[in-house]
């Protein structure tokens, strides 16, 4: 009777260390499987959307002048950028400045009759060329599947700019960020100082609008082992991704058949069997 007990006993652990993984506890073992959607999967590590890297984008601008007490200064222009890799540029901008005195000058002029600011300084023009750096590149989700991708960057360079017919060199600095919305085009927003001596020290500060189109219009991503190319059209994506989910697909049935055909594991009666053998 306790060599019949002893042989039991013996069983029951056996079975419960092959029925239960290292590192798993009995609820987890028993907890039946989860299937989870393809488009819910998380890639640890992604593919950027847009790549910048031997590209030369270019593009048009609109400026409005910030600092300036009796002017409004539009400027015109557009700007010309050769990435030499994707955190680093040259950029070659310039435009041409609208100009128009605040109404507030006007009406006092015309309440005194004669005019009262005779120093007023117009800008005429202004080009610059700048380093650009990028070291921020990352997506904003807007609503839900919206997600917007974009870098930040920062510029700093040579200026030239145009005051009543004189030329004053000088440096400038900036800020700002790109929404890359197609394969070939980005939006950008920007901050710009332009820093010149007249009679001291001035500047002029400018927030920039503008466009940047891609060339060439494909890019491609290079690992070590293969090239894969992304193509700019956007009805090639769609068939891309279902092509992707349906490779997963193929792949996660394979997996299921595989647990399917592996051996049951032994019962507690076939162990006691053995055991008693």
């Amino acid at each position: 009777m306790s060599s019949q007990f002893a042989r039991l006993a013996a069983a029951t652990v056996l079975l419960s260390v092959l029925s239960v993984p290292l590192g798993l506890s009995a609820q987890e073992v028993d907890k039946p499987r989860e299937v989870v959607p393809l488009k819910d999967r998380i890639k640890a590590v992604q593919q950027k959307v847009f790549l910048k890297k031997g590209r030369f984008s270019f593009g048009p601008m609109v400026g409005f002048g910030l600092n300036d007490n009796y002017v409004h200064n539009f400027q015109l222009g557009g700007v010309l950028t050769y990435h030499i890799t994707e955190q680093w540029g040259i950029e070659a901008a310039g435009g041409y400045t609208l100009h128009k005195t605040k109404s507030w000058i006007n009406d006092v002029q015309d309440v005194y009759h004669f005019e009262i600011f005779p120093d007023i300084k117009f800008k005429e023009y202004a080009f610059n060329v700048s380093a650009v750096w990028s070291p921020i590149y990352g997506k904003w989700s807007v609503v839900d599947d919206f997600i917007l991708h974009l870098d930040v960057y920062l510029m700093a360079g040579f200026m030239g700019l145009g005051v009543d017919g004189s030329f004053k060199p000088g440096g400038q600095v900036g800020v700002g960020f790109r929404v890359f919305t197609t394969r070939f085009m980005s939006v950008r927003l920007e901050y710009r100082d332009n820093m010149y001596g007249d009679d001291g020290f001035a500047n002029h500060m400018l927030f920039n609008i503008g466009l940047d189109f891609y060339v060439p219009f494909d890019f491609e991503y290079t690992t070590g082992v293969k090239t894969i190319k992304r193509r700019t059209t956007d009805d090639v994506q769609p068939e891309e991704r279902r092509e992707e989910e349906k490779q997963e697909e193929e792949e996660g049935k394979q997996e299921e058949e595989k647990q399917e055909e592996a051996p049951p594991e032994p019962s507690l009666d076939d162990l006691e069997l053995e055991l008693g053998d």
